[in-house]
């Protein structure tokens, strides 16, 4: 062992396979050449790997130069599109303008042509009214001379035997002829209607023709004291009968018989001596019809008196702060209520009452800020929801004659001719930018904000780009038109799409709209419609607990002691049923000979007092205030079911009519009855038309079908009483009707109308009774108490 410096070898290392040390020197280098080969790998790597760095950003910058460049191109070739459009639109703007000049050209040849022929026309008629007047003058003349000459020699005349008349008959005809009355077969003699009417008003005209029919008619040995002013109206009816009826064409048979008894009057005037048979005959026929035409006109004076009294008061409402006004107002609705009273008398006011409730309990109104918005209550709507599973939202249309849709009308067309003038002088503003406003926003509206649609609409229809586009004077409205429509084809119903075709096919962008504003309206109903009809199934499980507390929060609750004074009319309503069965019951037991011991069931007095409702004009019950329009609508297609039963029965009677044929007269009439409204004498002449497109022919019809349609009628009355009895037995058992049980009423004809009606007012009586079952029982307790 050597001592101071040690240092170990690896012997493994120092050892060649032959077990040979290796020199140091070779061993040191090959450890040295190692490392530098593993270095320069390193090197190699790394200079590949940057190669590969470089090849992959020479690439990307390259695809980034294509990317580049495609925007580019992409970018010239939308310029180009834009360049392109721009060009052909302003091609298509020459173009139309060049086509509306050559159209206006010819609308100015065309006036200017009718123009010439209008003065020609004029010019010719003028020379031939002059030529007229002057031949009717030279014609009167010799008239004239003629009259004299016969009058002279109608004293002196002996072949005639007017020598054996009576000095007072004679008297009496020289004073008719002076009166100066039309002659019906010489309409030269006819006056006007102011000048014939001022006439036969003139006492003296009427005591000289009163006088003179009571010798003619006395003469015949008739019995009958003619009334003079109604001989006198033959002379207004015969002519000028389009200034006295409305619908002349529907009144033939009147102005016929008119003519006739004016024609045998005549006849008897001129010769004394004639039998006076005819004009007999003739009177009583022109009686009969001025009856019936009187009655019918008397009914349409009704009626439009009492819509012009609803309007009255319509328009008291809509006046605002003008107190005196209001009082005009209420004092004209006076003075009219009183002359309704002379004309109808107390029916005519009962009419009335029945169309102010009818009038108050609209129920459904257009969205349309022209039409006077009514508010319904979420318990009313949840109501009808409820009673009625095809309840819908629907636009009140009305009569074109009602005060409020001539003023609607009226402000639309002057709407939209302002409109029109606006965009032919290319002022856009207010009328048209705020009409896109609107259409704008109601679009908007039927979809939910943050959906796709909505988006879309929003960015198709910028208000900005169009508003710029006015400003330039450049606006393209047929294309705002059609994006329009396009966003209308996407939201509206599929029942819609032939009013959006017809929109389409419309050449007039103001005219299409015109007609786009009651779409969009119509589309806002279908929507709430839709949602109406979601929520139902919901409703029917909560309505019972949901109308009773509405009701609780109205009037009380079934526990209060005040019951009977909170709800006076449902009271008197059920005490009303109460003295109806005691009466029955008690004259029942006197007849027997038995004593009265039971009580009636408060299903049996409810059921009742149902039917009654529908027959009795009494104050509506608080538990039935929701319903007092259904009531109404009830009552009215009682009536159309009672006039066809009744028509159906008399030509089955009359005219031996089979009952297919009369069936399918039965369907003709409920679609006349239901569908337009027309006064009594429009609607009688029209089933009179379809009796005689039946073949149905019988001259006591004629007289028959007004007094059916007014309810004067002792069938009619019979019919209406047996079909609510037949209504009292289907809600009372809770059974459909039966066409057996029917027809042995002769109400087979009505079966299928007046079952769906039994079935509507079941499931409303049903409903009611489950609601109002708690205060319904209090009251009948109370009610019998105090009767016992």
């Amino acid at each position: 062992m050597v001592s101071g410096f040690a240092f170990t070898v690896e012997a493994d290392g120092l050892s060649q396979a032959s077990k040979r040390p290796y020199h140091l020197d070779l061993r040191f280098a090959a450890n040295i050449a190692k490392e530098t080969f593993v270095a320069e790998r390193v090197q190699l790597k790394r200079r590949l790997l940057i190669c590969q760095r470089q090849n992959k950003l020479q690439q990307r910058f390259i695809a980034d130069q294509q990317i580049i460049q495609a925007a580019k191109a992409h970018r010239r070739q939308q310029a180009d599109h834009i360049l392109t459009s721009l060009t052909a639109a302003e091609r298509n703007r020459v173009d139309r303008l060049e086509k509306r000049r050559l159209i206006n050209k010819n609308l100015v040849e065309r006036a200017k042509q009718i123009a010439r022929q209008q003065r020609a026309r004029i010019q010719r008629e003028q020379e031939q009214r002059r030529v007229d007047l002057e031949q009717r003058q030279r014609e009167t003349e010799k008239r004239r001379a003629a009259f004299l000459e016969k009058n002279k020699s109608r004293v002196n005349c002996t072949t005639m035997g007017i020598t054996k008349l009576d000095r007072k008959l004679m008297a009496l005809l020289d004073d008719f002829h002076r009166l100066g009355l039309p002659v019906v077969r010489q309409k030269e003699t006819w006056v006007d209607f102011h000048a014939l009417g001022q006439l036969i008003q003139q006492k003296s005209v009427i005591l000289k023709v009163s006088d003179l029919l009571q010798m003619l008619m006395a003469g015949a040995g008739d019995q009958v004291h003619p009334d003079p002013r109604i001989f006198l109206s033959a002379y207004m009816i015969v002519t000028c009968s389009h200034d006295v009826m409305q619908h002349p064409d529907q009144a033939q048979h009147l102005i016929a018989s008119a003519a006739t008894l004016l024609e045998n009057f005549e006849r008897v005037v001129q010769q004394p001596t004639v039998s006076t048979t005819a004009l007999n005959q003739a009177w009583h026929r022109y009686v009969g019809h001025f009856k019936t035409w009187r009655s019918a006109d008397c009914n349409d004076l009704i009626a439009g008196t009492i819509d012009y009294i609803l309007e009255l008061r319509a328009m008291c409402k809509l006046l605002h702060g003008d107190d005196n006004l209001k009082r005009q107002l209420r004092v004209q609705v006076q003075q009219t209520k009183r002359k309704l009273y002379r004309i109808g008398g107390k029916k005519a006011l009962t009419m009335l009452r029945t169309k102010q409730v009818e009038h108050e309990t609209i129920w459904s109104q257009p969205s349309d800020a022209s039409h006077q918005t009514i508010q319904v209550t979420n318990s009313q709507l949840a109501h009808e929801l409820i009673v009625d599973p095809e309840f819908q939202l629907q636009r009140v249309s009305g009569s074109k004659d009602h005060l409020e849709n001539r003023i609607r009308d009226i402000a639309l067309k002057a709407y939209f001719d302002v409109l029109r003038d606006d965009i032919a002088r290319h002022v856009y503003k207010p009328t048209l930018l705020s009409t896109l406003q609107a259409i704008r926003a109601k679009l908007l509206g039927m979809v939910t904000e943050g959906r796709e649609t909505h988006r879309l609409i929003d960015e198709s229809f910028d208000l900005e780009l169009i508003e710029q586009a006015m400003d330039n004077g450049d606006l393209d409205l047929s294309f705002v038109v059609s994006s329009i429509l396009s966003c209308i084809k996407q939201l509206c119903a599929p029942c819609r799409d032939e009013r959006v075709v017809k929109i389409e096919n419309t050449a007039d962008p103001v005219d299409q709209l015109e007609q786009i504003m009651p779409l969009l309206d119509d589309m806002l109903l279908d929507i709430a419609n839709f949602q109406l009809r979601s929520v139902q199934p919901y409703l029917s499980t909560v309505a019972l607990d949901y109308e009773r507390d509405v009701f609780k929060n109205l009037y009380c609750s079934p526990d209060d002691s005040n019951v009977i004074k909170l709800l006076p009319h449902t009271q008197q309503w059920i005490q009303r049923e109460f003295e109806k069965w005691m009466a029955v019951e008690t004259q029942c037991s006197q007849e027997q000979n038995a004593v009265l011991e039971h009580a009636p069931s408060l299903e049996a007095l409810f059921y009742d007092g149902c039917v009654a409702l529908l027959e009795c004009s009494s104050p509506v019950p608080e538990t039935w205030e929701m319903d007092a329009h259904r009531f109404i609508r009830i009552e009215r297609h009682i009536h159309h079911i009672a006039v066809v039963a009744s028509l159906t029965m008399i030509c089955g009677n009359l005219c031996s009519v089979p009952l297919s044929e009369r069936n399918r007269l039965g369907e003709h009439l409920f679609g006349l009855l239901t569908g337009q409204e027309f006064s009594t004498m429009q609607l009688a002449q029209k089933i009179l038309h379809v009796l005689d497109t039946n073949s149905i022919v019988h001259p006591a019809m004629r007289a028959i079908v007004p007094h059916i349609l007014t309810g004067d009628d002792s069938v009619y009355t019979l019919l209406r009483r047996r079909i609510l009895d037949a209504l009292r037995q289907s809600i009372i058992t809770h059974t459909t009707l039966s066409t057996t049980v029917l027809g042995k009423s002769n109400l087979d004809v009505i079966h299928g109308p007046l079952a769906r009606l039994a079935s509507q007012v079941d499931r409303l009586c049903q409903h009611n009774l489950e609601v109002y079952r708690p205060w319904y029982s209090l009251i009948f307790s109370f009610s019998t108490r105090i009767k016992q």
